[in-house]
């Protein structure tokens, strides 16, 4: 599945009225740079696992900002 990518207008909404945690505003930054889990795992210091929990609140986050 291709991930969505958001405008840099977007982005800077999101992360304006998201309310992201610091470990969920660091894996949208690296997500939006178009890394990949492991690599955001190993970028952030934690565990896969953590990095897929960590995304699933981010994206519960985004689709109620953008719905």
């Amino acid at each position: 599945m291709e991930p969505i990518r958001f405008t840099s207008i977007e982005i800077q909404n999101i992360l304006h009225d998201a309310n992201f945690s610091k470990d969920e505003f660091e894996l949208f930054k690296l997500r939006n740079k178009e890394f990949t889990y492991e690599e955001c795992a190993e970028q952030m210091n934690m565990c896969t696992r953590n990095v897929y929990r960590i995304a699933k609140r981010m994206k519960a986050k985004v689709m109620r900002v953008i719905y």
